[in-house]
């Protein structure tokens, strides 16, 4: 168990972040416009215009904030 108590901590703090970002509404909003770019068929998804001002978005309230976030996946 004591082996495995850097690894537990660091997602845990990773995870903590995350929730942080996700409960501001426009980081949220840009999440779901890289998920539907993401996870949708060719034919369906978002514009690449609006992919990029989501990803933008995502990584100027990252840095507001200091978290890392999950823009650059």
């Amino acid at each position: 168990m004591e082996a495995a108590k850097p690894s537990r901590t660091k997602f845990i703090d990773g995870m903590s972040g995350v929730c942080t970002l996700l409960k501001d509404p426009e980081y949220f909003a840009a999440m779901k416009v890289l998920q539907a770019y993401n996870f949708s068929p060719r034919d369906k998804r978002p514009p690449k215009e609006l992919y990029d001002k989501a990803q933008q978005t995502m990584r100027r309230i990252e840095n507001e904030k200091g978290i890392e976030g999950i823009s650059r996946t």
